[in-house]
């Protein structure tokens, strides 16, 4: 279900169970991503039939909103392992400041996710950081 786009205005379009989505935000450039829950999967203190909740990491620290309440988000993949994220997620609310290079909100999605806290973002820019500077060591030489 690529490029579906979640939004309050489209009551039981969700898909059950735990996503991946994210959210472009023109204001800095980049994709903001969060784990999208659906039917209370990760067991949290939600009423009984509430909608949907998606867990991020912004910079104002970790939250989990409604998700009417933050505008739509783009499917990017369903997370295999349930129960696996259900556990990872409680080690990760134990760091719930975010930090650009070692707990950002891609570190957080892909740690519930898998059990690796890694930036794709992140490693891309340092790559490209790295060719500038060698570029520039190569020319003074």
């Amino acid at each position: 279900m690529p490029n579906a786009q979640f939004h309050p205005s489209l009551p039981g379009f969700y898909p059950r169970g735990l996503s991946v989505v994210r959210q472009y935000r023109p204001d800095k450039g980049v994709y903001h991503v969060g784990i999208l829950d659906v039917g209370n999967r990760l067991n949290l203190r939600v009423p009984l039939g509430a909608e949907p909740v998606v867990v991020h990491l912004p910079p104002e620290g970790l939250h989990a909103d409604y998700v009417s309440g933050t505008g739509a988000w783009e499917f990017v993949r369903a997370v295999g392992d349930e129960p696996g994220a259900r556990m990872r997620l409680a080690e990760a609310v134990k760091r719930p400041k975010y930090e650009l290079v070692g707990n950002n909100c891609e570190h957080f999605v892909h740690f519930v996710e898998t059990g690796v806290r890694k930036s794709p973002s992140l490693a891309a820019a340092g790559l490209f950081a790295a060719t500038i500077v060698g570029i520039v060591l190569l020319a003074r030489s």
